[in-house]
């Protein structure tokens, strides 16, 4: 039985370990204590699962369905025993989540929106969209004051740069070091603050390509 394991996310404060995967049968979660590598849970996850991410506090874990499935909804998991507590509904094919270091906000983007969802991680509610970007996107990473957001988009070679306040699109950063191979795909996958944030790498093309 082959696997597609699709993230990981941990939480300092309780030290706990969750990787998502998906198999034949659908998708899969398990939680281990990185002091000791014991298995404190493993759960099945119907339809699927993706790249999701914890709250700071270790409260909650926002949980995509998976970019090949048709639902329309991140599952907001009890990081402690796997139980689903809540819902946030957005657009199908749901995909990377990021929630920031702050803990306020959840970041949610799906494979059928070019717009990122900010979620109040109190209410699990949407409060606005970040975009249009200038296409599908892909991996994106928010900065630790929860004011800008750097994402992978479908046919752009670099990075785009989305303000969290405003919601807008505020910067196209191309990859100029080698040429672009075009197309309309995902020609990056990857995106990440340095943590000082001076600077931003982006993983593609067989690169690690680092931005000021």
């Amino acid at each position: 039985n082959s696997l597609d394991v699709r993230a990981m996310t941990g939480n300092a404060r309780t030290h706990a370990l969750y990787l998502s995967y998906m198999s034949s049968t659908g998708g899969h979660v398990v939680c281990m204590d990185l002091l000791n590598d014991a298995v404190l849970w493993h759960r099945d996850i119907a339809p699927g699962v993706d790249r999701g991410d914890v709250v700071p506090d270790g409260t909650k874990l926002y949980l995509p369905t998976n970019e090949n499935n048709s639902s329309d909804y991140d599952l907001v998991l009890d990081p402690a025993n796997g139980d689903e507590i809540g819902r946030v509904t957005v657009t199908p094919k749901t995909h990377d989540t990021d929630v920031g270091l702050s803990g306020k906000y959840a970041y949610l983007e799906t494979k059928s929106s070019n717009s990122l969802a900010v979620v109040d991680t109190r209410t699990d509610e949407i409060i606005h969209e970040i975009g249009p970007f200038t296409g599908i996107l892909g991996p994106h990473a928010v900065n630790g004051s929860d004011s800008l957001v750097v994402a992978n988009a479908f046919g752009f070679f670099g990075f785009e740069v989305g303000e969290v306040s405003t919601g807008e699109v505020v910067a196209l950063a191309k990859v100029t070091s080698i040429p672009d191979p075009g197309g309309s795909g995902l020609r990056q996958h990857g995106v990440a603050w340095k943590p000082d944030e001076t600077e931003v790498w982006v993983a593609g093309g067989p690169y690690m390509h680092v931005f000021d």
